[in-house]
């Protein structure tokens, strides 16, 4: 049976984006999506230039500029039949706009970028149903179950590590 360091359930934007940075850094993630990509789901996002860098850093900036989503200069937000207020981006890691992605789209790229990375093991539709038993460690999903995180103390460390590198560089 396979171990993994890290266990992340839900594959869709922070999920993804998790495993792909944990993998990069050395660790052996098990990435769980219950949905099969693409799929859609009720929510858009604005997204701006931090959110860019961190996909530059993953590689999966150059899938998701491909996905030809418009570049939001700035706001400008109206009440009372005149603008409120108005205002363009700031620059944040070499982009001055924002995108408005739409998700059937940016969580497949996110998936998909996630599964090529070393380290990473990413399951589309996954049904997480319980974690079976504290001395075993195991996490069942139907009739699978996956081997997780057999010295909890060495990979918290470890991935604490690798999240406080990665945010300092935010």
């Amino acid at each position: 049976m396979d171990t993994f360091d890290v266990v992340i359930v839900g594959g869709r934007v922070a999920g993804s984006t998790l495993a792909s940075l944990l993998g990069a850094g050395g660790l052996k993630v098990l990435l769980l999506e219950r949905a099969t990509f693409p799929t859609d789901t009720l929510s858009t996002h604005v997204i701006y230039g931090d959110s860019f860098g961190i996909w530059e850093r993953i590689g999966a900036w150059p899938a998701i500029e491909r996905l030809g989503s418009a570049k939001l200069w700035g706001i400008s937000w109206i009440r009372d039949g005149r603008p409120d207020i108005r205002g363009r981006f700031w620059t944040v890691r070499g982009h001055d706009y924002s995108l408005c992605i739409r998700r059937l789209l940016l969580d497949d790229a996110l998936f998909s970028n996630a599964a090529e990375t070393p380290g990473v093991t990413a399951v589309q539709g996954a049904r997480v149903t319980e974690l079976l038993g504290d001395a075993d460690k195991r996490l069942a999903m139907g009739e699978k179950a996956y081997q997780v995180a057999v010295d909890e103390h060495r990979v918290g460390e470890q991935t604490s590590e690798l999240l406080s590198r990665y945010l300092q560089a935010l």
